[in-house]
């Protein structure tokens, strides 16, 4: 386990650098374009985004004016009830696959991702005899594959 130092990332950081991120996709930039605008690598600014690296005042200033937004802009997102959604959440996100299973789900039509969960619901529960599913059900796997 890695030692907690005052500087390695938080969650926090890590509620940051996905508002950064979002508000970079939603100015359509690329993070190549954003870390040359802020004299950073874009390896450094992957690293900002996905919260590994935590970003200097000096630094996130620059990164605000970049994508034409202030500090409190960026930060607000900190104060907010979401952000402790995404804190208490975020460690799924590091699971295996994790991120092609949700860019998969965003492609499912409403009527598969309810297949879909239902499918996931039935495989997670115990069948009645507190045992593991051996096999999920039928009418689920035909949802999803209609």
């Amino acid at each position: 386990m890695r030692k907690h130092t005052s500087r390695s990332a938080e969650a926090a950081d890590h509620v940051l650098g996905e508002a950064i991120r979002r508000r970079r996709e939603a100015l359509r930039m690329t993070q190549q374009q954003l870390a040359e605008a802020c004299s950073v690598s874009y390896q450094q600014m992957q690293k900002y985004e996905s919260g590994l690296n935590r970003i200097s005042f000096s630094r996130l200033v620059k990164i605000g004016r970049a994508l034409g937004s202030t500090v409190a802009e960026l930060t607000s997102v900190l104060d907010q009830e979401t952000s402790s959604a995404y804190i208490e959440h975020e460690r799924f996100r590091d699971l295996p696959d994790a991120e092609a299973l949700l860019r998969r789900y965003a492609q499912l039509t409403p009527v598969g991702r309810a297949a879909l969960l239902q499918l996931l619901g039935s495989a997670a529960a115990p069948a009645a005899d507190g045992h593991p599913r051996a096999r999920p059900p039928v009418r689920a796997i035909e949802a999803l594959v209609d």
